[in-house]
């Protein structure tokens, strides 16, 4: 990574929002109320895809006689009741990256498969109303992850090149957009260790949104960022 870059897109689900683990709450749930289980090899699968591919894993698991205008119905209801016990929790590091951003000038925005009202809603349940000036959705695009157009799209809505774009990303579908894109990808792992090709792309894998905000850091020393 040693070219310089002018602006940073970050995901949201797994990267900046928790909220992984609210959706599974809720989607585990309702497999079990419809007698269906959902193990740990399909969540794996189905990490950073947008809401569409992961129903049709859901199909590929549960079978086609799936109602899944009942599976959503279910879902939905789980889901708030998570959240409103439980929340919607920031991860660890991101209110430093905020400052280095902030402080350094650096444009950021969010690139996310989610719809925008749901993208709105889950910022605004974790206190992120208004952080971001530009929130770029599925909903603005024809193609979500792994296809670059969010990345492009991002790139667009902030003047910016998106080879002059550093792109943080959690999952492997979203490392491997933000290559497509022209990005510079760094991954923070969730859940999942990189993939080979992860590991091919990125130009850094890092424990943390602390560790990214060192390295933005860093390279704002060095005259890189």
């Amino acid at each position: 990574m040693n070219r310089g870059f002018q602006a940073v897109v970050l995901d949201m689900d797994g990267l900046v929002l928790d909220s992984e683990r609210t959706y599974r709450a809720a989607w585990e749930k309702a497999a079990e109320d419809l007698g269906y289980r959902l193990d740990d090899a399909f969540w794996d699968t189905v990490i950073g895809l947008q809401y569409a591919d992961v129903e049709r894993r859901l199909l590929s698991v549960c079978g086609e006689t799936l109602s899944l205008s009942g599976f959503r119905e279910l879902s939905k209801r789980h889901w708030y009741r998570y959240v409103d016990e439980h929340g919607i929790a920031v991860k660890p590091g991101l209110w430093e990256l905020f400052d280095v951003l902030t402080g350094l000038s650096l444009d950021y925005c969010l690139a996310t498969n989610s719809r925008l009202a749901n993208a709105e809603e889950c910022l605004a349940l974790a206190g992120l109303t208004g952080r971001f000036g530009v929130v770029v959705a599925r909903d603005h695009v024809q193609h979500a992850k792994p296809a670059p157009d969010l990345f492009l799209e991002a790139a667009r809505r902030m003047e910016t090149a998106a080879s002059n774009c550093l792109a943080v990303e959690d999952s492997d579908v979203g490392i491997r957009a933000a290559a497509l894109a022209g990005m510079m990808p760094l991954m923070v792992p969730g859940t999942l260790r990189p993939s080979e090709e992860s590991r091919r792309l990125a130009c850094r894998i890092l424990n943390s949104l602390s560790d990214v905000a060192d390295l933005i850091r860093e390279k704002a020393r060095q005259g890189t960022a």
